[in-house]
Order: C-alpha cells, then structure tokens, then sequence
C-alpha cells in the first residue's frame, strides 16, 4: 500500500524502518493531436520482466483502479503500444512555484508488490482473451521473472470515446487517432 500527500502529491510506502520515499516520474505529453492540457494524470506501475532470463519487457499496470477491466485493457494496450515515455522528474519542492497541483494525480490502489503480481495477468490476458480458459498460458509459468518497477504517472483525459482504453485518452503520440 502506497501513501499520497494531498497536499503535495508525494508519494510514500510503508517499510521495516517507517515511511520511504518512492519517486513518480510523470511522463510528458507526447501528442500531436491533443487539442487540451492533461486533466488527470494516471498512476501506472512500468515493470520490467525478462523470459527465462534472456528477453526484456515492459509491462504495464494500473495503479489506479482495481477493476479488472482497467487493468486489463489499459494495461494490455499500453503494453502492446510500449509507449517511448518521456519522463519528467516529479516536482520535488512543495509550496514552491514547481511543485505539482496534487488534485492532478490519481489516487495509487495498487503497490508495488500487486504490480508484480498483476504484470502476469497483463502479460497473459491477450491469450486468454483469444483461446479462452481452456489451456496453459504460454507465460504463465515461472519463466518471467520481474527485474524492476517503477511508478509513473501518465497524462491523460477522460474520454469516453476511447473504450479500449477505460475511457481515458493517453496523452502520448502512441494513442493519437489519426487526423480525418
């Protein structure tokens, strides 16, 4: 379980020794035809997995919602798309002129121990979807093995047109709608 500061929007996660720092990294808005600024900036774990030692992944997981289908068809599209995040650090300093207006950044349900977790779900659900329950996941096993994770938060809209997405439209050149 993760802490956010309502004031200031960092965020914190209980250890042995007490409260530790865990950096977000915001991503930049990327888009070309994004015609607004951000309304929401959505908290996603990007794990790093490797297959059976040799293969590196990113997969993505939404800190933001536990419903499945969030987590499901974000996930699995952000993955799919493996967005080149630019990242940006997050404002260090709150009260100061750069600090982050925390009403901005989504609540973070899941931790890091559920993103771990869950990238096997994220991982797997394309071929569940496809073959059904019938059958053994080809990633289901104990070849995929979590290397890293870090949280970010990427900029978005709530956009109900985008029902892939959750109805969020990702603020990122991988998710623009081509031009009509």
């Amino acid at each position: 379980m993760l802490f956010v500061c309502p004031c200031c929007g960092l965020v914190h996660e209980p250890t042995a020794e007490g409260l530790r720092r865990v950096p977000p990294l915001v991503a930049a808005v990327t888009s070309q035809t994004a015609e607004r600024t951000p309304e929401s900036y959505l908290a996603v774990w990007e794990v790093l997995v490797s297959f059976a030692g040799d293969r590196r992944r990113r997969i993505f997981v939404p800190a933001f919602s536990l419903a499945r289908s969030v987590v499901e068809r974000l996930g699995v599209r952000l993955t799919q798309k493996a967005p080149a995040l630019v990242a940006l650090e997050f404002p260090q300093h709150p009260g100061s002129t750069a600090a982050a207006d925390a009403r901005l950044f989504s609540q973070i349900l899941l931790g890091r121990q559920d993103a771990r977790t869950l990238s096997r779900f994220v991982e797997v659900a394309p071929w569940l979807r496809e073959h059904g329950d019938g059958g053994v996941a080809p990633t289901a096993d104990d070849r995929l093995e979590v290397c890293d994770e870090r949280l970010v938060y990427l900029p978005a809209l709530c956009d109900p047109r985008c029902i892939h997405d959750a109805d969020w439209r990702l603020l990122l050149r991988e998710f623009d709608e081509p031009r009509r």
